[in-house]
């Protein structure tokens, strides 16, 4: 989705390697939208994802918040990453596989469905 007429960027830019995780940020993307968030897919060719591929950090700058997903095996895991709140601010990594807290950027496996993981993405943004 573009941004709308004030062009305040998007609430959420999902960034995503071609093929099997693509498919997952599709539909994330969908059920995102449905929240009335402003979305971003960038599917990109690169699978290594983190840091983010050159065509993807202006649209990083714009967003609130970032999700990048990757394929490690079969398994799909997952970065969330809020925007800085000041510039040239470090994240605060939250322990891997636990649940952040506000500001905090979450990496983890992806083990609950589609629906579960965007609204715990709309409770931080919202939150």
């Amino acid at each position: 989705m573009k941004p709308n007429e004030s062009d305040r960027g998007w609430d959420v830019l999902i960034v995503a390697p071609v093929g099997t995780g693509s498919d997952l940020a599709h539909r994330l993307r969908d059920d995102l939208a449905e929240r009335r968030l402003l979305v971003k897919l960038d599917i990109v060719s690169d699978q290594r994802m983190l840091p983010l591929p050159a065509a993807c950090t202006d649209d990083a700058k714009r967003a609130r918040f970032c999700v990048v997903l990757g394929m490690v095996g079969a398994t799909t895991h997952y970065a969330l990453m809020p925007a800085p709140r000041h510039p040239g601010q470090e994240p605060d990594i939250a322990p891997i596989g636990s649940k952040a807290g506000p500001g905090q950027v979450e990496i983890g496996a992806l083990t609950e469905e589609v629906a579960a993981f965007a609204g715990r993405i709309e409770a931080r943004l919202r939150g």
